[in-house]
């Protein structure tokens, strides 16, 4: 074998798996990049696949992509999954108020509000 950048074994295990696993990875839906960096599309739970992969530079692109509000940052969807509210299908009405919840709501409000 002739020299070259890896000068250990581990960095060469290292390397080949990396591009092992960057060619396995599906493509980014907006870039086409092939990476192990993409992040899949959804809340996607062990074994599921995903609707799709996003690399991500693309990931930043707020008009595209977006995090739900209770799921956090670890679950990247698409900006028309999210609601008005910016939550996913799975938690959407999570900070509805039913009739009652809204009436005990107003009625706080009044109060703290009445004297000012």
């Amino acid at each position: 074998m002739r020299d070259t950048e890896l000068t250990t074994a581990q960095e060469m295990v290292d390397f080949l798996a990396l591009t092992i696993q960057d060619g396995l990875t599906p493509p980014c839906c907006m870039t086409g990049r092939r990476s192990s960096d993409n992040i899949p599309l959804g809340d996607v739970q062990p074994g599921d696949e995903p609707e799709a992969w996003v690399h991500p530079s693309a990931a930043h692109d707020s008009d595209q992509f977006g995090h739900c509000r209770c799921c956090g940052s670890s679950v990247l969807y698409r900006v028309e999954d999210l609601d008005s509210q910016g939550l996913c299908e799975e938690h959407k009405g999570e900070f509805d108020c039913d009739e009652e919840e809204q009436k005990d709501w107003d009625d706080l409000v009044e109060y703290l509000t009445k004297d000012s």
